[in-house]
């Protein structure tokens, strides 16, 4: 009696795909320009989304390297600072004792 309902990843991954064909088609319907006109801005617009979409791995990659060299330099100027801390917390320490 305690079953849980759920979306699966695939599910809505069809039900995308299933409304973005509805919409394109709709949009075709409607649209101002002949079915010509239509082809052509579909084609061009397919033309730029797959150009963009050869972009993204690139984009990613170097993403990926400005990250991993973000990370290396806050590691190594967070151990400087560490080592400086823990040093001059030392120095404080004795001092205070020594007083």
């Amino acid at each position: 009696m305690n079953e849980q309902v759920g979306y699966s990843g695939g599910n809505v991954f069809l039900t995308f795909l299933a409304g973005a064909a509805v919409g394109s088609v709709v949009a075709l319907l409607l649209a101002p320009y002949s079915g010509k006109e239509s082809r052509e801005r579909i084609r061009a617009a397919a033309s730029a989304a797959g150009e963009r979409a050869r972009r993204i791995p690139v984009a990613m990659r170097d993403a990926g390297t400005a990250a991993r060299t973000a990370y290396g330099e806050s590691v190594r100027s967070g151990k400087g600072n560490a080592h400086d801390e823990s040093h001059d917390k030392g120095d404080s320490d004795v001092s205070m004792h020594h007083s």
